[in-house]
């Protein structure tokens, strides 16, 4: 090893980890990365998306990033309580998409999907339908109230 690390990841300062001023947030730059990526995953999980090829600028960084990778070394570059400001509820959002990719598996969505289309076909306003009861009490008729 000659000292150098590789890694897909991009590290904006000499530090493992986010630095706001000489504060140490203790989050890394791959988690950053990798949460900042969760939006457009969930999405393109939801919908079924599929881009057929993603384009590169000449640096070799994808085309639909050079504008937040951009906005990122303006951060780093302005007032610590200016990135504060914009970091906590970046975070914040960054944080509840990476617990939504993390649950948006096929299984809870088919969870999901189940529970939605029971909840509609059982209750129909304020009743059960009969398309439950023949369903759970198969012939058998009971009066429900």
């Amino acid at each position: 090893n000659d000292g150098l690390v590789a890694s897909t990841f991009v590290a904006f300062q000499d530090a493992p980890v986010l630095q706001i001023g000489n504060w140490s947030t203790h989050v890394s730059y791959q988690w950053l990365a990798r949460s900042f990526e969760s939006p457009h995953r969930v999405y393109r999980k939801i919908v079924g998306y599929r881009r057929p090829e993603e384009a590169y600028a000449s640096t070799g960084i994808a085309s639909r990033l050079e504008v937040p990778l951009r906005l990122s070394w303006w951060l780093l570059d302005q007032d610590p309580w200016i990135l504060i400001l914009v970091a906590i509820p970046t975070l914040t959002v960054l944080t509840v998409f990476s617990i939504l990719e993390s649950l948006a598996t096929p299984l809870l969505l088919l969870v999901v999907i189940s529970w939605l289309w029971l909840t509609r076909t059982i209750v129909a306003k304020g009743k059960v339908s009969n398309l439950y009861k023949a369903k759970v009490w198969g012939r058998r008729r009971h009066k429900i109230e």
